[in-house]
């Protein structure tokens, strides 16, 4: 596992999901265990947690766009999946850094994402939920 406060491995995934949220006019949010470290207390983490607002229809055009960002899916039938599962299971190629991408839809996470802010340590900006979503995400 890696820490949050060695998160070096973890820098160019998550400036590339950044742009990609960019990309998709900041529609979703960075969750999970990088979410926890900016917003409260560093924590252990193997991957990087994404909430995006998108549809099942939206999930070919999306997976062009990640490859665009050198995200690239981790299973052989990852849309399949995704359609079922309303989650991207993606890696950051250059640095086999996971990634899941929940595919949000839900009023709340609509919610989630308007009340998102963008957070910066002293060398990262990411867009991220409220405390308050982050616990309910």
């Amino acid at each position: 596992m890696t820490a949050y406060h060695h998160i070096e491995p973890f820098r160019a995934a998550i400036e590339s999901i950044h742009r990609l949220l960019a990309h998709y006019d900041n529609r979703g949010v960075i969750i999970g265990g990088i979410a926890v470290g900016f917003l409260g207390r560093p924590r252990l983490t193997e991957d990087v947690d994404a909430m995006f607002l998108l549809s099942i229809q939206e999930i070919p055009r999306f997976l062009e766009d990640a490859a665009q960002e050198d995200i690239l899916p981790r299973i052989p039938d990852a849309e399949p999946f995704a359609r079922k599962n309303r989650v991207l299971l993606l890696k950051h190629s250059p640095t086999s850094v996971n990634i899941d991408i929940s595919l949000g839809i839900l009023p709340f996470e609509e919610e989630v994402v308007n009340r998102s802010r963008i957070q910066s340590s002293s060398t990262l900006s990411v867009r991220l939920p409220t405390p308050e979503d982050l616990i309910v995400t």
